[in-house]
Parts: C-alpha cells; structure tokens; sequence
C-alpha cells in the first residue's frame, strides 16, 4: 500500500474514532448536566461506565445504563432527557446495592456498579433528594 493512501486511511479511521468519542461524550455530558453532577465530581470522571459496563462505552451497557436504553426504546421519539428522568421515577436499585438509582444521583456515585457505593445512609439521602425536589428535580426542562 502506497504511503499517501496509508495517511488518508488514518484520517478516515481518526475521523470515525473521534465521531463516535464525540457522540458518546455528548451523551454523557447531557447526563451530569441533568442529574446536576459538577464537572470534577469524581462520579463524572467514570465517563461512559455511568451508563456502560466500559471506561469506553459500546455495545456492553451496565444495569442501569440497559434501563436507560430501554426507557429511551420505550416509545417513538422520546428524547434521552426524558429518558434520564423515566428511568429516576421508576425507583429502581440497578446494580442491588441497596440505593434507588435517583439515590445514587444524589451521592455522586454510579447507579449501574454495585461496588460503587454511597457513603451515607439511605435516610440520609432521601432527605437530601426531598430537599431537592424528589426525583422532579431531574426532570428535563421544558423548551
């Protein structure tokens, strides 16, 4: 292969590798925005695992990220923020470590990794999210 069509071949492959990092980051992005998580919350720095059994996303989704997925299959055009507040309202512990999902929001901790677990009590939490709003404080604004 001629050394000019091995360089087009790296931009086309960079090209698609930085698409896809850009339309997952984006995801990811719409998600600490909504779910209120500061930038250098630690929680954030898990990038695609918030969702995703990977550091790197693709096919392999995590328990709460599946819920996510099938809430935002759910019904036609249903946008990913409404499905990131759907999956909060149905008041499900994804990964079985004994705190709801919307739980986990609060704590800044991964609601689909049973090993990343609040530090506080669960009474605690739940006073916290009250404060809050309850799980409408998640709810995508309206445009």
């Amino acid at each position: 292969m001629k050394p000019s069509h091995l360089i087009v071949l790296a931009s086309i492959l960079a090209s698609l590798v930085y698409s896809i990092a850009s339309a997952r980051s984006s995801y990811s992005t719409l998600a600490f925005s909504q779910y209120q998580l500061e930038k250098d919350a630690p929680v954030t720095k898990s990038g695609c695992k918030f969702c995703h059994s990977s550091a790197f996303g693709g096919e392999s989704w995590n328990k709460f990220g599946t819920a996510l997925k099938t809430q935002w299959e759910g019904a036609a055009n249903r946008k990913i923020q409404d499905a990131l507040y759907l999956v909060l309202k149905e008041n499900k512990d994804s990964d079985g470590d004994g705190y709801s999902d919307a739980l986990e929001i609060v704590a800044k901790t991964l609601p689909g990794d049973a090993k990343s677990k609040p530090s506080v009590t669960v009474v605690e939490l739940e006073t916290q999210l009250k404060k809050l709003g309850g799980v409408d404080a998640f709810k995508p604004a309206l445009k």
